[in-house]
């Protein structure tokens, strides 16, 4: 065999060899691309204008929220919850917990219930004010054949190493309105404890206190949108989180948060965060360590 019959043989060779790679190189792509990575436990306080909005990432893998509402973002839950939710490749919610039924907590997940956004049921305290609000509420819910749960104070909802304990409403609460008989969750996660207290006001809160179940938190969702008549140093003292968060708008018409609870959760906390100056929220922890992410300042900050 000639000389250059060998080249062109050798050519050939190495041409195969490379067109083999290129074709494991592919597969490997296609295959990494379809590799779900898991996701890491997360609360992310949405901004969502004067409203709440909370998700939750459990580290057993549900995916809950907490309220849904704004009283100046029209289409919060079309603009706001449901994108998220969409680029978290989350498909469905398996409880939607609601502290109680102002618009500017359920808005949003009411308009995410009528676009068609899977729901396997809704929380609410047993002791939810039963207004005209509540029979609307229940009427849509059952419109859409959504299962309701009702919980009371001491009842515990345990997902494996997640579980949501529910500190109030007391059902001996007879406040005629509705902040007052917020449905308040305590939240464990390994290790990681987050209080959640609707919209109840200091004499709630000193109540919680009196009851002697609370203890120190990674993270304080503020009640009330940061207003004054909440917010108590009392119960800021006992919890002392290491993070606190306060969900309201921009130049909002009810001041929040107001300058006193504010103040008390500066001194009661590792570092204070409000939607409105730090957009989107996203607590984060590993080994004892929570890591916050602000949306609007682009920065990671550790506690």
């Amino acid at each position: 065999m000639s000389v250059k019959k060998q080249e062109q043989i050798q050519k050939q060779r190495c041409l195969c060899r490379q067109k083999r790679m290129m074709k494991i190189s592919c597969m490997l792509c296609l295959c990494l691309l379809f590799v779900r990575v898991p996701k890491q436990p997360e609360v992310a306080v949405l901004d969502v204008g004067q409203g709440d909005g909370i998700y939750i990432h459990t580290s057993d893998g549900m995916d809950v929220f907490l309220d849904g509402g704004s009283m100046d973002i029209p289409q919060v839950g079309t603009y706001r919850i449901l994108p998220f939710l969409k680029a978290k490749g989350v498909t469905s919610i398996h409880s939607w917990f609601l502290s109680h039924l102002d618009q500017d907590h359920i808005s949003g997940f009411t308009q995410l219930i009528e676009s068609g956004f899977t729901v396997k049921q809704v929380v609410l305290a047993k002791g939810v004010f039963q207004d005209e609000a509540y029979k609307k509420f229940t009427d849509r819910m059952a419109k859409y054949q959504i299962k309701l749960l009702y919980i009371q104070k001491e009842d515990v909802l345990q997902g494996g190493h997640a579980s949501f304990t529910c500190l109030g409403p007391s059902l001996k609460e007879t406040a005629d309105e509705r902040n007052a008989r917020s449905l308040v969750l305590w939240y464990e996660d390994r290790g990681f404890r987050a209080f959640f207290p609707g919209d109840i006001s200091v004499k709630e809160e000193r109540e919680l206190v009196r009851d002697g179940s609370l203890a120190q938190v990674a993270f304080y969702k503020a009640a009330h949108h940061g207003s004054d008549d909440s917010n108590a140093r009392e119960i800021l003292k006992v919890l002392h989180p290491w993070v606190s968060a306060i969900s309201c708008a921009k130049d909002n018409r009810y001041g929040h948060p107001g300058p006193e609870a504010f103040e008390a959760m500066k001194e009661n906390s590792q570092a204070v965060y409000q939607t409105m100056e730090s957009g989107r929220i996203q607590l984060r922890w590993h080994k004892g360590q929570v890591t916050v992410q602000e949306y609007c300042i682009q920065r990671d900050k550790k506690h």
